[in-house]
C-alpha cells in the first residue's frame, strides 16, 4: 500500500512496533533513525559508513542504546563536500512523509585529535509535526583495513510496503580495534580513557559475533599505527572504572554475568590478548558461544 498522509504512516509504524514486542517510545525513535539511514544508504556511491553504537544495534538488536549516529566517510573528504552530500541524501523523498532538515553543524576534531569531525543536528518532521532530532558525528579521516559490510539491520521494524535499504557498516575487526585503542590509550591531558561504553560494546560483540583472528590482528596493528601507539602486550581497562562500571553496565543492558568490571575485563582479555600476542594461526576464529578462539588447522604460535 501507499500511505496517503503522515498520520496513516504514523499509525502503521506504531502498529508494527507493538507487533514486534518492543518498547513503543524506543522503537519509534529507532524507526525514525532507520528512515534517515535508509536515505543515506540509498547512495549508489557508498560515501558514508555506519559505525559506533548505531552499528552495534544494526548487528545486535539488544545492544547498548545510543543517542547519536556515528558515520565515517568512505574516503577522506572536505567538510563542505561531505556535508553537501549528506544533506542531499537526507532530503530524498521515500514516500513516508518524513523530512530531515539540517539545523546545526560544527566542525572540530575527535576527542584525541586524530580525525576531523562534523557534529550535525537534523530536525525531523512527520508531516508538519516535529519529532526527535537526528544527532550525528561524522568522521572525515577514518581508514579501514577491509571493505565495509552491507547488512540488513537486525533492529529494523518492518513496515508494510515501505522502501528500505541495507546499511553499509564499518568492518567488525576495525570497529573492535578502535574500541581496544580507545579503552587503553591515554588522553592528551594525561588522564586514562573515560570510555566505559567501549568495554560494554566489547562484551556485546564477544558474546554475539564471530570473526577471524588474522583480521583482528591486522586491524589492531593498523589502528595502533594510526594513533602512534605500540601494540599493547595485554588488554587492560583503566582501574579507575572499577567503582562505577557496574552501574553504567546495568543501564546499558548487558548480561548480569558481565556487569562487574572484573567480569567484563576478563572477557575482553580473553578476546583481545591472543591477538595481541599472536597465539593462533591465520585460520583461528572467535566462538561467541564458547567465548574463546578456536584453531581450525595446525597452530602457528607467533608470540610477539
Amino acid at each position: 500500500m501507499t500511505y496517503e498522509n503522515g498520520g496513516q504512516f504514523d499509525r502503521a509504524l506504531k502498529k508494527a512496533i507493538r507487533e514486534s514486542g518492543g518498547d513503543l517510545g524506543d522503537g519509534y525513535r529507532q524507526a525514525l533513525r532507520d528512515r534517515f539511514l535508509c536515505r543515506v544508504f540509498s547512495d549508489p556511491d557508498e560515501r558514508f559508513i555506519l559505525k559506533g553504537g548505531s552499528g552495534l544495534l544494526a548487528r545486535i538488536p539488544n545492544g547498548r542504546a545510543t543517542r547519536d549516529i556515528d558515520f565515517t566517510t568512505a574516503s577522506r573528504e572536505s567538510s563542505e563536500a561531505a556535508l553537501a552530500a549528506l544533506v542531499a541524501l537526507a532530503s530524498k523523498d521515500m514516500s513516508d512523509f518524513l523530512t530531515f532538515k539540517l539545523d546545526k553543524w560544527v566542525e572540530s576534531l575527535d576527542e584525541n585529535g586524530y580525525s576531523r569531525l562534523l557534529k550535525l543536528r537534523f530536525q525531523t518532521f512527520l508531516g508538519h509535526e516535529e519529532k526527535d532530532p537526528i544527532l550525528i558525528d561524522l568522521s572525515l579521516d577514518c581508514s579501514i583495513t577491509q571493505p565495509a559490510e552491507r547488512i540488513s539491520p537486525a533492529n529494523r521494524v518492518c513496515v508494510e510496503e515501505l522502501e528500505s535499504c541495507d546499511y553499509l557498516v564499518y568492518p567488525l575487526p576495525d570497529q573492535l580495534a578502535d574500541k581496544l585503542c580507545a579503552i587503553m590509550e591515554m588522553q592528551p591531558s594525561g588522564w586514562p580513557s573515560s570510555r566505559m561504553k567501549d568495554l560494554v560494546d566489547v562484551v556485546y560483540y564477544a558474546t554475539n559475533v564471530t570473526l577471524f583472528f588474522e583480521d583482528l590482528v591486522r586491524s589492531i596493528e593498523c589502528e595502533c599505527s594510526k594513533r602512534g601507539m605500540s601494540v599493547p602486550e595485554r588488554f587492560e581497562a583503566p582501574a579507575a572504572w572499577a567503582g562505577s562500571f557496574a552501574a553504567f553496565a546495568k543501564k546499558s543492558g548487558i548480561s548480569k554475568k558481565y556487569v562487574s568490571f572484573e567480569a567484563a575485563s576478563s572477557l575482553a582479555s580473553a578476546f583481545f590478548n591472543p591477538a595481541l600476542r599472536g597465539f593462533f594461526g591465520h585460520d583461528a576464529s572467535w566462538d561467541p558461544e564458547l567465548l574463546r578462539w578456536r584453531q581450525e588447522g595446525p597452530t602457528e604460535t607467533k608470540e610477539r
